[in-house]
């Protein structure tokens, strides 16, 4: 079924025609059309040429990731597993390189050894989405399942966001980027969202909506390119995107202009919130939100002029917080009350993987027969984000980590790399490229690269579907994740005497699997796939929840949670952000040119970027630094040494370090280091903005 083409557009018969999509854990999830030259041993992925068709991508690439074939074939990329010779952590120096079967063999006597020593319940596999493809994330749950060990679960991305809104409306996937594009959408809303470097291809929708007239608004603590470009531009403090809501609900309220009748036929215990809200203490509201009044009134004059017109799309940095699902929820409550919900041109834009859940659901039940028991009923302990308490408290002794960098990911870096270094945790690494977390590893094992693999990827901005077809691999020692976990099944099966049943579980090829994964999808889908390279879940005229049904306990909009968030945690929120003088809030995105720890290796002139603290010149002046001096940042959980760097685009009060960089230095740690440990509260993600850090000058 799934063939491979001769390219008819080359002159040269050896290249080979294959569908791919980039697996990088990004809004695009773009597919594109590879050409291979199956007899170049070195180099056989000659070019990538982005869809023509795609409807969102638009036959562009993220500027992050144009050059794929140099990452590919990086001279850094791992070729041959690795055992670590010296004590933890160590640099790539301190590997030995081994044969695959002595690898194995370690791997496999390890594993049983602990495996029968102290019983399934010591060993651990954590994945996330540094792979976003369906098998390569999810067929070694297969292995993990039948050898009944514990599996990590959750994420520490917009899981907050998507509690927050699932509590409302039984979702998250309220409107897709098309609507974007709707002659209806009069007026776009981006809150807290740079769509320039990191969605650029909703960043073109948007322009071209602004070109046939719409108006764009840009909500943020930072002045982008895409805030430049806006039609009015919002510079609030950072974490502060929930009280500016609550600030314009409050205006509309004052003004009677709320849409009365949507919130009365649609919204649930609304009477209850009002009341709540009109009487709330806002006290220094906009100081703190480092606005005016004309500013509140102006953004409320829009809204209300252009009432079930108005689109949201709200990034996922609102929700890094230990309030943040409370404020996407917040600012959700700012469109329901103007009634832009179910609206063509309108509504909310934030993730979109919960729409048409279920095809994604019975893919993956085919890809790991047992997941529907791990999805129904994940452990919160067994949170990902709490990977540091896990290997803690339950005493882990053998950790498998893939398509994960936990050792730049996770928040309170000191306390993860003490229970990494652990002599008593045997650690073992699959990945393409050395990174931090390697430095902690006994063993490490080289992986194809997503293009190199038969996979599926299910897009969580664009609901569809699409596939990569395997080019070859010129380094034999790699494995895609569904090679190696098939292969360490059949093993350790072998020596723990399961059925013949269950060993043929692990004799599938990705291949076959893929194949048996698209007969779930309609013949047209399938289609699809075969001549594209993708489906799409909906058409680009669809209004979702049109019909206004939802599927909460009532079948309306429910605001239980905000309740309990003005009830409960309000004056908590604003406490929170009233830091000391000598205090700076710290923020932390990963870099325009990576993709978190991603990337790196055909970035490298952006490596020093990583070693600076930058800060809008008012603070630098304030603190009486210089452009260029080391200082000493510090807070309660990490301390590093950094260089003082003018950001103008920055409100005054915070200081950026980019996230997910190499360690150039022992004292230039991590950004991580200095980010709180506690979870958000609804969907147990990371609280990676929310920290406070303090500074010393070095001179």
């Amino acid at each position: 079924m799934l063939m491979e083409k001769n390219f008819d557009r080359s002159s040269s018969s050896d290249l080979t025609f294959r569908f791919g999509t980039c697996t990088k854990d990004c809004y695009g999830a773009c597919v594109f059309s590879g050409l291979w030259n199956d007899n170049n041993i070195h180099q056989p992925l000659k070019k990538t040429i982005p869809s023509e068709n795609h409807p969102f991508t638009q036959e562009t690439f993220c500027p992050k990731f144009s050059n794929k074939i140099g990452s590919i074939y990086h001279p850094s990329r791992l070729k041959h597993p690795l055992k670590r010779m010296n004590e933890k952590p160590c640099p790539i120096s301190d590997f030995n390189t081994i044969s695959m079967d002595d690898a194995w063999e370690i791997l496999n006597q390890k594993l049983l050894d602990i495996y029968i020593k102290y019983g399934p319940e010591k060993l651990l596999a954590a994945f996330y989405s540094g792979n976003t493809g369906l098998l390569s994330q999810y067929s070694p749950l297969r292995f993990f399942h039948q050898i009944n060990a514990l599996v990590t679960n959750g994420g520490i991305c917009n899981e907050g966001g998507c509690a927050g809104l699932s509590q409302l409306f039984g979702t998250y996937s309220l409107s897709h980027p098309l609507q974007i594009l709707r002659p209806e959408s009069d007026l776009i809303v981006i809150w807290n969202s740079d769509l320039t470097n990191n969605n650029n291809h909703a960043h073109l929708l948007v322009r071209k909506a602004q070109q046939r007239g719409a108006k764009l608004v840009v909500i943020d603590s930072r002045r982008t390119k895409i805030a430049e470009q806006a039609d009015y531009f919002y510079q609030i403090s950072l974490n502060t995107s929930h009280l500016f809501s609550l600030a314009i609900i409050r205006e509309i309220l004052q003004k009677k202009a709320e849409n009365k009748e949507f919130l009365n036929k649609y919204v649930k215990d609304w009477e209850v919130i009002k009341s709540l809200i009109e009487n709330l203490e806002f006290i220094n509201l906009l100081k703190i939100l480092g606005l005016t009044q004309n500013d509140l009134e102006e953004i409320t004059s829009l809204l209300i002029e252009n009432m079930e017109h108005s689109l949201f799309m709200i990034g996922y940095g609102t929700q890094k917080d230990r309030f943040g699902g409370y404020y996407v929820q917040i600012i959700a409550l700012l469109q329901i009350i103007l009634g832009n919900i179910g609206k063509a041109g309108a509504g909310i834009i934030y993730s979109l993987s919960d729409h048409k859940r279920e095809i994604k659901d019975k893919i993956i039940s085919k890809i790991a027969p047992q997941s529907s028991n791990y999805f129904a009923n994940e452990d919160e302990s067994l949170n990902i984000i709490k990977l540091a308490d896990i290997l803690k408290n339950r005493d882990i002794k053998l950790l498998f980590i893939y398509n994960f960098n936990p050792a730049s990911s996770l928040p309170n870096q000191t306390f993860l790399r003490e229970q990494l270094k652990r002599e008593d945790l045997y650690v073992v690494v699959l990945d393409c490229f050395p990174n931090e977390t390697m430095a902690f590893a006994d063993l490490v094992f080289p992986m194809k690269m997503s293009v190199e693999t038969n996979d599926l990827v299910s897009s969580y901005y664009m609901p569809g579907l699409s596939i990569t077809q395997a080019g070859p691999c010129p380094y034999p020692d790699c494995n895609s994740s569904h090679e190696f976990f098939n292969q360490l099944g059949i093993d350790i099966g072998h020596q723990l005497s399961w059925s013949k049943g269950i060993l043929n579980l692990f004799k599938t090829n990705s291949k076959e699997l893929v194949e048996e994964c698209l007969h779930v999808l309609s013949s047209e889908q399938q289609t699809n796939i075969l001549n594209h390279g993708y489906t799409l879940f909906f058409k680009p005229e669809d209004i979702f929840y049109k019909d206004m049904s939802f599927a909460t306990r009532s079948g309306k909009i429910e605001l239980d949670s905000i309740k309990s968030y003005l009830s409960e945690f309000h004056l908590a929120t604003i406490k929170k952000i009233q830091k000391e003088p000598d205090e700076l809030f710290l923020y932390t995105p990963h870099h325009p040119r990576f993709l978190h720890s991603q990337l790196g290796e055909i970035n490298q002139k952006f490596h020093a970027d990583f070693s600076k603290a930058f800060m809008n010149p008012g603070d630098i002046d304030k603190f009486k630094l210089q452009l260029g001096e080391n200082v000493k940042i510090y807070n309660k959980i990490g301390e590093g040494i950094y260089e003082v760097a003018k950001m103008d685009s920055l409100t005054e009060g915070m200081v950026l370090i980019y996230s997910g960089g190499p360690n150039r230095h022992p004292l230039t740690p991590n950004a991580n280091f200095f980010t709180d440990p506690q979870p958000e509260l609804l969907g147990h993600s990371g609280s990676y903005f929310m920290g406070t850090i303090r500074l010393k000058s070095l001179k």
